[in-house]
């Protein structure tokens, strides 16, 4: 009869320890799934800042050509304004299109068909 008790209780710490290991693994999988996450939004965060800096920066650049090519102090930076002003009117007349294709995008990518 001892020996039945000690099994039980072998089994029982054996049990204890596998449940444990178990937390431990799914602690380590949601801290590797979280650095993951985090990782690809600093990633996108520079990504779009260095993609608006760019853009800022081409946009005077190309601003300062035009002045130059049409000899005009304003006439450059008239241009670029008025091409991203077409720009934001364009994004503001599709937004609904570009909205669903970027969250089709990522449902694809992150959300199984089963």
């Amino acid at each position: 009869m001892p020996e039945f008790k000690t099994q039980i209780e072998s089994i029982r710490k054996d049990a204890v320890d596998l449940i444990d290991l178990h937390i431990k693994q799914v602690k380590f999988d949601l801290i590797e799934r979280i650095a993951e996450e985090r990782a690809k939004f600093i990633f996108a965060s520079m990504a779009t800042f260095a993609f608006f800096l760019v853009a800022f920066l081409g946009s005077i650049f190309f601003a300062l050509i035009a002045n130059e090519y049409t000899n005009s102090n304003y006439l450059g930076y008239g241009i670029i304004a008025a091409i991203w002003t077409i720009l934001f009117i364009f994004g503001i007349l599709f937004k609904s299109q570009i909205k669903s294709a970027l969250f089709n995008r990522f449902i694809n990518k992150n959300i199984p068909s089963s």
